[in-house]
């Protein structure tokens, strides 16, 4: 007696190509591939495999859920509060500091102050620290807040209690270290879903969605990721059998993150993947 995925490996199958040029129009991480103009819908389909499938590790790691830094002071002090906005992108530890401190002094400039603030690196990787240095404040402190959208964590620079979004404080002239070593890894996996593929298990607002690969961002910035479907539980097996035969008129992806948020993807991202799609 064949098991089912011995019946779907002496099935008829099709190879079906999905890639950007496939984006659904007015989206960024969806892509669509109409049959009907694509070879012709498929009849009594048993199930299908991921034949193959690769991204490049673009993605950023300064989002717009870290990229923000807010400066306060106690009351009466002469300074003027404020937040800079990173630009979205990704960056190594050495530009980012370099960046940061032209935002933070373009701001002190803009407000009128005369004070320094300084973000920099002691010690070399992989043991380095964020330290924080401000001079000439009129009240003595300076408080850099861990509110929504910051990068303060991602810097190792929390409150200096460690209690929730209290604020770490830097005093004139004391240089303070962060309390952890910086973590600027952004993405570390792209996962492919399909509603029309997969079974249900991811809903949110939009619809139901449901995981048919993993793609681990294992290789440097810029490098083209393959995927390893055996090596994780969420492809346990090689082949996806249906309960039912089905006929399928679209195939659709969507590229998410671990969480399940919708990936942020650049204009120039260059997807691929191909599925077997077996049938009667």
């Amino acid at each position: 007696m064949l098991n089912s995925i011995e019946k779907i490996r002496n099935s008829k199958s099709r190879l079906i190509r999905v890639s950007s040029e496939d984006k659904s129009l007015g989206t960024n991480n969806k892509f669509t591939v109409d049959l009907a103009s694509n070879g012709g819908v498929i009849d009594n389909v048993k199930g299908f495999v991921v034949h193959s499938a690769e991204v490049p590790n673009v993605f950023n790691n300064i989002t717009p859920i870290n990229n923000n830094i807010n400066v306060s002071f106690t009351g009466g002090a002469t300074e003027t509060s404020f937040t800079i906005a990173i630009p979205i992108g990704y960056y190594l530890i050495d530009d980012l500091l370099n960046l940061i401190n032209t935002l933070i002094s373009n701001q002190i400039a803009i407000n009128g102050d005369t004070y320094t603030l300084v973000f920099s690196k002691i010690g070399s990787y992989p043991t380095e620290r964020i330290l924080v240095s401000v001079n000439g404040v009129s009240v003595g402190s300076l408080y850099l807040l861990n509110v929504d959208n910051d990068i303060l964590l991602s810097l190792g620079i929390q409150s200096n209690s460690n209690i929730g979004p209290s604020a770490f404080q830097v005093n004139n002239g004391v240089p303070h270290v962060a309390q952890y070593i910086p973590n600027l890894i952004g993405e570390t996996a792209c996962y492919i879903h399909s509603r029309i593929l997969g079974t249900n298990n991811l809903t949110e607002a939009s619809g139901t969605f449901s995981v048919v690969d993993k793609i681990d961002l294992d290789k440097p910035f810029g490098s083209v990721c393959y995927t390893n479907y055996n090596n994780d539980t969420t492809h346990s097996i090689n082949y996806f059998p249906f309960e039912g035969k089905k006929t399928i008129r679209t195939i659709d992806i969507n590229l998410r993150n671990r969480e399940g948020t919708e990936l942020i993807l650049p204009p120039n991202f260059n997807f691929s993947m191909m599925f077997k799609i077996f049938y009667s």
